[in-house]
């Protein structure tokens, strides 16, 4: 599978040591897509989309769905450490 812009900016900005929590709160400004964007396509709130942003909610299937309007794998952008070695 080829991988999108955002994807590649999430790989690179991984590679220079930003947290992921941080990655996941700079994906509106880097693409342009909202929360209350994201809240509206996966019909839930923004306040909700915001606790995952945060990684306060494990819901796979929101999970999935903000990953997917962010065309990023989900793996990419909820699963694995936190924290980088440049922390």
């Amino acid at each position: 599978m080829e991988k999108t812009r955002n994807h590649l900016a999430v790989i690179q900005l991984k590679l220079l040591g930003y947290p992921l929590k941080n990655i996941r709160k700079a994906l509106p400004k880097l693409t342009g897509i909202k929360h209350k964007d994201v809240a509206k396509y996966a019909e839930k709130s923004r306040e909700c989309i915001t606790k995952y942003i945060a990684r306060r909610g494990t819901d796979p299937a929101i999970q999935a769905k903000i990953a997917e309007i962010y065309n990023v794998p989900v793996e990419e952008l909820f699963h694995g450490p936190e924290k980088t070695h440049a922390n």
